[in-house]
Protein backbone atom coordinates (compact mmCIF):
# COMPACT_ATOMS: atom_id res chain seq x y z
CA UNK A 1 0.00 0.00 0.00
CA UNK A 2 2.82 2.61 1.05
CA UNK A 3 4.58 1.34 -2.24
CA UNK A 4 1.47 2.28 -4.28
CA UNK A 5 1.14 5.77 -2.82
CA UNK A 6 4.73 6.63 -3.01
CA UNK A 7 4.72 5.91 -6.85
CA UNK A 8 1.43 7.97 -7.24
CA UNK A 9 3.65 10.94 -5.33
CA UNK A 10 6.47 10.39 -7.26
CA UNK A 11 3.91 10.54 -10.52
CA UNK A 12 2.20 13.21 -9.72
CA UNK A 13 5.76 15.42 -9.25
CA UNK A 14 7.06 14.77 -12.69
CA UNK A 15 3.39 15.01 -14.32
CA UNK A 16 3.39 18.93 -12.74
CA UNK A 17 6.37 19.33 -13.30
CA UNK A 18 6.72 18.70 -16.66
CA UNK A 19 3.68 20.04 -17.66
CA UNK A 20 4.45 23.52 -16.04
CA UNK A 21 7.36 23.39 -17.70
CA UNK A 22 6.51 22.84 -21.36
CA UNK A 23 3.88 25.03 -21.39
CA UNK A 24 6.42 27.86 -20.00
CA UNK A 25 9.11 26.66 -22.45
CA UNK A 26 6.32 26.89 -25.44
CA UNK A 27 5.08 30.05 -24.00
CA UNK A 28 8.22 31.98 -24.27
CA UNK A 29 8.75 30.42 -27.70
CA UNK A 30 5.77 31.89 -28.94
CA UNK A 31 6.75 35.13 -27.26
CA UNK A 32 9.86 35.14 -29.23
CA UNK A 33 8.92 34.17 -32.62
CA UNK A 34 6.57 37.22 -32.21
CA UNK A 35 7.88 39.96 -30.20
CA UNK A 36 11.81 39.31 -29.35
CA UNK A 37 12.83 38.16 -32.28
CA UNK A 38 16.37 36.06 -30.43
CA UNK A 39 17.90 32.93 -30.96
CA UNK A 40 16.48 30.40 -28.34
CA UNK A 41 16.57 26.68 -29.78
CA UNK A 42 16.93 25.53 -26.65
CA UNK A 43 12.94 26.31 -25.60
CA UNK A 44 12.22 23.87 -28.38
CA UNK A 45 14.06 21.13 -26.92
CA UNK A 46 12.68 21.69 -23.08
CA UNK A 47 9.43 21.46 -24.86
CA UNK A 48 10.17 18.27 -26.13
CA UNK A 49 11.70 16.94 -23.16
CA UNK A 50 9.03 17.88 -20.91
CA UNK A 51 6.58 16.58 -23.48
CA UNK A 52 8.43 12.97 -23.69
CA UNK A 53 8.01 12.55 -19.61
CA UNK A 54 4.41 13.89 -19.35
CA UNK A 55 3.39 11.26 -22.25
CA UNK A 56 5.14 8.56 -20.64
CA UNK A 57 4.20 9.11 -16.69
CA UNK A 58 0.88 10.19 -18.37
CA UNK A 59 0.67 6.83 -19.80
CA UNK A 60 1.21 5.04 -16.91
CA UNK A 61 -1.21 6.62 -15.01
CA UNK A 62 -3.72 6.10 -17.43
CA UNK A 63 -3.26 2.44 -17.24
CA UNK A 64 -3.27 2.06 -13.88
CA UNK A 65 -6.73 4.10 -13.12
CA UNK A 66 -8.43 2.58 -16.17
CA UNK A 67 -8.59 5.52 -18.24
CA UNK A 68 -6.78 4.19 -20.92
CA UNK A 69 -8.94 2.75 -24.49
CA UNK A 70 -10.06 -0.30 -23.55
CA UNK A 71 -12.42 -2.71 -25.92
CA UNK A 72 -14.53 -4.64 -23.16
CA UNK A 73 -17.43 -5.74 -25.89
CA UNK A 74 -16.05 -9.70 -25.33
CA UNK A 75 -15.24 -9.37 -21.84
CA UNK A 76 -18.21 -7.81 -20.44
CA UNK A 77 -20.35 -11.11 -21.91
CA UNK A 78 -18.66 -12.92 -18.85
CA UNK A 79 -19.36 -12.57 -14.99
CA UNK A 80 -17.95 -13.51 -11.75
CA UNK A 81 -14.31 -15.83 -11.85
CA UNK A 82 -14.73 -15.69 -15.74
CA UNK A 83 -14.65 -12.30 -15.96
CA UNK A 84 -12.08 -11.90 -13.41
CA UNK A 85 -9.87 -14.77 -14.46
CA UNK A 86 -9.59 -12.78 -18.05
CA UNK A 87 -9.15 -9.44 -16.15
CA UNK A 88 -5.81 -11.45 -14.53
CA UNK A 89 -4.86 -12.97 -18.31
CA UNK A 90 -4.94 -9.18 -19.60
CA UNK A 91 -2.92 -8.14 -16.24
CA UNK A 92 -0.33 -10.93 -17.21
CA UNK A 93 0.38 -10.03 -20.49
CA UNK A 94 0.30 -6.32 -19.27
CA UNK A 95 3.50 -7.40 -16.80
CA UNK A 96 5.20 -9.37 -19.32
CA UNK A 97 5.29 -6.48 -21.95
CA UNK A 98 6.53 -3.72 -19.29
CA UNK A 99 8.92 -6.52 -18.28
CA UNK A 100 10.49 -6.43 -21.94
CA UNK A 101 10.52 -2.67 -22.38
CA UNK A 102 11.96 -2.08 -18.62
CA UNK A 103 14.83 -4.29 -19.73
CA UNK A 104 15.17 -3.02 -23.52
CA UNK A 105 14.82 0.56 -22.30
CA UNK A 106 17.37 0.29 -19.72
CA UNK A 107 19.71 -0.94 -21.99
CA UNK A 108 19.29 1.85 -24.46
CA UNK A 109 19.32 4.07 -21.53
CA UNK A 110 23.22 2.70 -20.24
CA UNK A 111 24.24 2.77 -24.16
CA UNK A 112 23.37 6.93 -23.71
CA UNK A 113 24.81 6.90 -20.47
CA UNK A 114 28.59 5.81 -21.83
CA UNK A 115 28.42 7.16 -25.50
CA UNK A 116 28.46 10.70 -23.42
CA UNK A 117 26.31 12.00 -26.19
CA UNK A 118 24.49 15.57 -25.41
CA UNK A 119 22.12 17.67 -26.99
CA UNK A 120 22.31 19.88 -30.02
CA UNK A 121 21.26 23.29 -28.27
CA UNK A 122 20.92 22.43 -23.93
CA UNK A 123 24.20 20.34 -24.04
CA UNK A 124 22.79 18.06 -21.59
CA UNK A 125 23.22 14.18 -20.95
CA UNK A 126 21.33 12.41 -23.94
CA UNK A 127 20.50 9.61 -21.24
CA UNK A 128 17.91 12.09 -19.59
CA UNK A 129 15.47 11.88 -22.50
CA UNK A 130 15.48 7.81 -22.51
CA UNK A 131 15.23 8.14 -18.58
CA UNK A 132 11.69 8.90 -19.27
CA UNK A 133 11.25 5.15 -20.63
CA UNK A 134 12.80 3.63 -17.49
CA UNK A 135 10.83 5.78 -14.80
CA UNK A 136 7.67 4.79 -16.91
CA UNK A 137 7.74 0.97 -17.65
CA UNK A 138 9.56 0.48 -13.59
CA UNK A 139 6.54 1.88 -12.24
CA UNK A 140 4.15 -0.11 -14.60
CA UNK A 141 5.84 -3.03 -13.76
CA UNK A 142 5.56 -2.78 -9.73
CA UNK A 143 2.27 -0.99 -9.40
CA UNK A 144 0.96 -3.99 -12.04
CA UNK A 145 2.92 -6.37 -9.89
CA UNK A 146 0.81 -5.50 -6.97
CA UNK A 147 -2.22 -5.48 -8.75
CA UNK A 148 -1.56 -8.61 -10.19
CA UNK A 149 -1.10 -10.42 -6.65
CA UNK A 150 -3.87 -8.62 -5.74
CA UNK A 151 -6.29 -9.94 -7.94
CA UNK A 152 -4.89 -13.88 -7.36
CA UNK A 153 -6.07 -13.48 -3.94
CA UNK A 154 -9.19 -12.08 -5.21
CA UNK A 155 -9.58 -14.75 -7.46
CA UNK A 156 -9.22 -17.39 -5.14
CA UNK A 157 -10.86 -15.98 -1.84
CA UNK A 158 -14.05 -14.14 -3.94
CA UNK A 159 -13.98 -11.42 -2.13
CA UNK A 160 -12.99 -7.64 -3.32
CA UNK A 161 -9.71 -5.50 -1.84
CA UNK A 162 -11.47 -2.53 -1.49
CA UNK A 163 -8.68 -0.86 0.11
CA UNK A 164 -6.05 -2.00 -2.16
CA UNK A 165 -8.51 -0.77 -5.00
CA UNK A 166 -8.94 2.51 -3.42
CA UNK A 167 -5.30 2.97 -3.24
CA UNK A 168 -4.69 1.64 -6.68
CA UNK A 169 -6.99 3.99 -8.68
CA UNK A 170 -6.36 6.93 -6.55
CA UNK A 171 -8.53 9.60 -5.28
CA UNK A 172 -11.57 7.76 -7.18
CA UNK A 173 -12.61 4.51 -5.55
CA UNK A 174 -15.46 2.27 -6.13
CA UNK A 175 -17.54 3.79 -3.83
CA UNK A 176 -17.48 6.90 -5.59
CA UNK A 177 -18.23 5.85 -8.36
CA UNK A 178 -21.46 3.71 -7.17
CA UNK A 179 -22.62 7.01 -5.95
CA UNK A 180 -22.18 8.61 -9.37
CA UNK A 181 -23.79 5.97 -10.96
CA UNK A 182 -26.93 5.78 -8.87
CA UNK A 183 -26.85 9.87 -8.85
CA UNK A 184 -27.28 9.53 -12.66
CA UNK A 185 -29.40 6.56 -12.62
CA UNK A 186 -32.09 8.94 -10.28
CA UNK A 187 -31.43 12.08 -12.18
CA UNK A 188 -32.21 9.28 -15.30
CA UNK A 189 -35.45 8.40 -13.45
CA UNK A 190 -36.81 11.81 -12.59
CA UNK A 191 -36.47 13.30 -16.30
CA UNK A 192 -38.14 10.11 -17.19
CA UNK A 193 -41.09 10.71 -14.82
CA UNK A 194 -41.32 14.06 -15.85
CA UNK A 195 -41.76 13.60 -19.35
CA UNK A 196 -44.32 10.48 -18.59
CA UNK A 197 -46.05 12.91 -16.76
CA UNK A 198 -45.99 15.65 -18.98
CA UNK A 199 -46.72 13.07 -21.55
CA UNK A 200 -50.08 12.19 -19.40
CA UNK A 201 -51.02 15.89 -19.35
CA UNK A 202 -51.09 16.40 -23.31
CA UNK A 203 -52.90 13.39 -23.49
CA UNK A 204 -55.46 14.63 -20.69
CA UNK A 205 -55.76 17.88 -22.62
CA UNK A 206 -55.86 16.35 -25.70
CA UNK A 207 -59.28 14.16 -24.57
CA UNK A 208 -60.66 17.24 -22.97
CA UNK A 209 -60.41 19.15 -26.12
CA UNK A 210 -62.18 16.26 -28.10
CA UNK A 211 -64.79 16.06 -25.47
CA UNK A 212 -65.60 19.56 -25.52
CA UNK A 213 -65.75 19.72 -29.46
CA UNK A 214 -67.72 16.27 -29.40
CA UNK A 215 -70.25 18.21 -26.94
CA UNK A 216 -70.34 21.53 -29.26
CA UNK A 217 -70.98 19.40 -32.42
CA UNK A 218 -74.18 17.49 -30.20
CA UNK A 219 -75.20 20.70 -28.92
CA UNK A 220 -75.20 22.29 -33.02
CA UNK A 221 -76.81 19.21 -34.16
CA UNK A 222 -80.12 19.79 -31.53
CA UNK A 223 -79.91 23.24 -31.90
CA UNK A 224 -80.12 22.77 -36.24
CA UNK A 225 -82.79 20.23 -35.82
CA UNK A 226 -85.20 22.70 -33.52
CA UNK A 227 -84.68 24.99 -36.26
CA UNK A 228 -86.64 22.48 -38.77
Amino acid sequence: MRLIRSLQWLERVILVASFSIMVAAMFLQVVNRNFIHMAMPWLEEIAVYSMIYLVMIGTEMGLRDGTQIRITALVDRFSGRTHAAINLIARAIVLIFAGYMCKASYGIFLQQVHSGQTSAALRIPMWFPYLSFVLAFSIILLAQAAAFIVEIGELVTGKKNDSFTRAFVGTFSDEDSSLTDSSLTEGSDERSSDEAGGGTAVSNGGSSSSHAGCARGSHAGRTQGGDA
